[in-house]
């Protein structure tokens, strides 16, 4: 019998304290990020967005604030209070909910839907994973667009790095990985200092080419329009630290 999925728990307080601390939002940073986003996607507020995996928010919050419709989907009950919290503390209204991205509880709603932060590839099935890009288009109008932020496996596989350490604010992070090149899969073992206490935690995920990303869109009719290297719309290349997709669903 399968245990429980590690990104069901591992989102949780304790990832927001420690990875806070490590590195606090830069709010400016992500107000620039989402500023890029919807100029790739070419929508213009007020456009209902679909922000999937929104996290604490730190996408979601500065769309709303440009005028757009946002609605924040993510599986932490945690990460959602924070963003919840941040959205009153800057009297912004975003429609924060709990879900699994698999199951979207809509039908042709939006316009617009971002996934960011490399959130696709954390399901254990490679099925699993693809259905997420079924439920995406479900979710959207005819012609709506879908942007997707990946890590690039052409370039982490040829710069891999099996141990990083980070230090900050009196936490450290020390994380050693090892990848599968059949299975295609990362899997990291990262273990967190703080207050003399050690905290040990294990993740794994799917990482995929553009030439994989790019048949798995078009099967869930979601075209790919363009692909970038990055949010100043650079060329997508090997050697991008980043899958940047505008996908289009069918009319």
């Amino acid at each position: 019998m399968k245990g429980t999925p590690w990104w069901q728990a591992y989102f949780d307080d304790l990832y927001l304290e420690l990875g806070q601390r490590l590195a606090a939002p830069d709010w400016k940073d992500s107000q620039q990020q989402a500023q890029a986003v919807v100029r790739m996607m070419q929508l213009v507020p007020p456009a209902q967005i679909l922000d999937l995996c929104c996290g604490f928010g730190r996408h979601a919050i500065p769309l709303a604030k440009m005028g757009f419709t946002v609605t924040g989907l993510d599986y932490s009950g945690d990460v959602l209070a924070q963003a919840r919290e941040d959205a009153a503390r800057f009297e912004i209204d975003v429609a924060f909910c709990r879900g699994d991205m698999r199951d979207l509880p809509w039908v042709e709603v939006f316009d617009g839907c971002v996934m960011l932060g490399g959130s696709f590839g954390v399901l254990e099935e490679e099925m699993e994973n693809e259905r997420v890009f079924h439920a995406i288009s479900a979710a959207l109008r005819p012609g709506g667009r879908f942007f997707l932020d990946a890590a690039n496996r052409d370039r982490i596989v040829c710069e891999y790095v099996p141990q990083r350490r980070q230090e900050a604010d009196g936490v450290v992070r020390c994380v050693e990985s090892r990848f599968d090149p059949v299975a295609g899969v990362n899997y990291a073992c990262e273990r967190w200092l703080r207050d003399g206490e050690w905290t040990e935690r294990t993740h794994h995920r799917r990482l995929y080419t553009a030439t994989e990303l790019d048949r798995m869109l078009r099967r869930a009719d979601l075209t790919p329009v363009a692909y970038y290297g990055g949010c100043d719309q650079s060329e997508f290349t090997t050697k991008s630290h980043r899958i940047l997709v505008v996908a289009e669903k069918g009319e």
